[in-house]
């Protein structure tokens, strides 16, 4: 009887654990780079901007707004550092330097792509991600985007992605 209840909540203490933005690890440098992605946060209650990276920040804002786009400028392990939140209709959202955590964000395949082993045209090609498919932001580097689609993870080259859920680019 023990053993059940027991394995039970210790898979319910995984499953939190995984739902939660990681820590950001102290002295992680933050990398360079401009990139427009969009909120891909499933949950209800909106993305939280976040005065610092890492779940530490104090959350300067929260967008509820689905399908806003967010500026971004930088990166430092998984955490986003944002500029300028806007909707679709132009309307801001949040404008001055943030973080957010970029698994909760996304970029659409404007063809198929390939996917890098690193931000550069001569790295090997480690996957492939169809057309249209959303790869959840896991870093940036210059115009480089490191996405998760899946399985798969890879660096997409610049002008491969869209930060536009709705209309696309072009």
């Amino acid at each position: 009887m023990v053993r059940p209840a027991l394995s039970g909540f210790v898979g319910l203490m995984v499953c939190t654990a995984l739902a939660s933005p990681p820590e950001q690890p102290e002295g992680e440098p933050v990398r360079g780079c401009r990139l427009e992605v969009f909120v891909n946060d499933p949950d209800p209650s909106g993305l939280n901007i976040r005065s610092a990276p890492g779940t530490k920040g104090r959350i300067v804002a929260t967008i509820v707004d689905g399908d806003a786009m967010i500026e971004v400028t930088g990166s430092s392990g998984n955490w986003l550092r944002v500029q300028l939140v806007r909707g679709v209709d132009g309307t801001v959202h949040y404008k001055g330097q943030a973080w957010v955590f970029g698994p909760l964000t996304g970029v659409r395949a404007e063809r198929t792509v390939v996917l890098r082993a690193a931000p550069q045209k001569t790295s090997p090609v480690v996957a492939t991600m169809p057309a249209e498919q959303i790869g959840e932001v896991q870093a940036c580097d210059a115009r480089w985007v490191r996405v998760r689609n899946g399985r798969s993870a890879g660096w997409m080259a610049p002008g491969a992605h869209c930060g536009n859920s709705v209309t696309g680019c072009v």
